[in-house]
């Protein structure tokens, strides 16, 4: 949910072009609401990953998740299955693979003892 409001808040955020064709009408107003409220969202998704309650489903959850060869062999198998062409399993969960690697070493970065871990704690230095 973060990641599909995080990329429509993205361009209603950073379209220059956009922003000067709305103009100051009602639907620009109502644009203007609209995307306060998916960074919100967007924001407040992102804490709920970050959350320390343990009844919560982390980012640290997140991360043991992708560490799992069998998930993400099941995840490229369902990406190949809705692709219907043979042979693209294999590539799917090498680019699968690949991108749950970088996703746990951006995820250690803020987690205890990673180089940013400060910036979600900052009583801890």
């Amino acid at each position: 949910m973060a990641v599909t409001l995080h990329e429509a808040w993205k361009a209603a955020a950073y379209d220059e072009d956009l922003h000067n064709r709305m103009g100051v009408s009602y639907a620009t107003h109502a644009f203007k609401v609209v995307r306060m409220a998916l960074r919100r969202e967007m924001l407040l998704a992102l804490m709920r990953l970050w959350d320390n309650d343990s009844k919560a489903v982390s980012i640290e959850f997140v991360a043991e998740i992708l560490r799992d060869k069998c998930v993400i062999d099941a995840l490229a198998a369902d990406r190949a299955s809705r692709i219907g062409m043979a042979g693209v399993e294999d590539e799917r969960g090498q680019c699968l693979s690949q991108q749950a690697d970088e996703a746990i070493l951006l995820i250690n970065k803020y987690a205890k003892g990673g180089s940013h871990y400060v910036v979600l704690n900052p009583d801890v230095s």
